[in-house]
């Protein structure tokens, strides 16, 4: 299958308000968990990570079959659980970082919603994140160690606090928007070519 005939589309299905998203505030002082709280996001290497960031608290937004784990491995965490969409949109501002710790990622939705808040990434090298960090090495880090995350994070907040990273999150936000326009007329095409 050739990769120019079919074209890499996806279209995010659950609605991302990034419209008043470039928010620069100065309360940006947590490190993120965004997701189901499952073996498989990599949970305790996040608490093993944020607990070495004295500078950061953590956030914590999601619910599932670890909660009470997660809850006694970080207790200085602050737990959201599940809270609607529009709560999670509210919750961007007060994030400095988005720590994914999921080894396997293939897409990274979360990730592209951080971004489109103004929010850099520090991820475990996967799918996801490696398509990320191609594009925006300066948004995204990747890490393969739990001190290479510590360093990447800090390296990520300081880039953040001289503010040099705007035009990069403006370039992200530009090419989202058209990604999903150019999907979502691949999409439409090939149901009406169907019919």
């Amino acid at each position: 299958v050739s990769q120019s005939r079919y074209p890499k589309t996806v279209v995010v299905p659950v609605p991302i308000n990034y419209l008043n998203s470039e928010s620069t505030s100065s309360k940006k002082n947590f490190v993120a968990f965004v997701g189901r709280l499952h073996e498989e996001r990599g949970i305790d290497e996040w608490v093993a990570i944020t607990s070495q960031i004295e500078i950061l608290k953590p956030l914590i937004i999601g619910d599932g079959p670890m909660a009470d784990d997660f809850k006694r491995s970080c207790p200085k965490g602050e737990f959201l659980g599940s809270i609607s969409n529009y709560l999670v949109q509210q919750q961007w501002k007060r994030v400095s970082i988005l720590l994914s710790t999921a080894p396997f990622e293939s897409y990274g939705l979360t990730m592209r919603e951080a971004l489109l808040h103004n929010v850099p990434v520090v991820s475990r090298r996967n799918l996801g994140s490696m398509e990320l960090h191609s594009k925006y090495p300066q948004l995204v880090a990747v890490y393969d160690s739990e001190d290479e995350a510590v360093l990447l994070i800090e390296k990520l907040r300081e880039m953040q606090r001289v503010g040099s990273s705007a035009a990069e999150f403006a370039r992200f936000r530009m090419n989202f928007l058209e990604e999903q326009d150019q999907s979502l007329n691949r999409l439409a095409q090939s149901w009406i070519n169907a019919l």
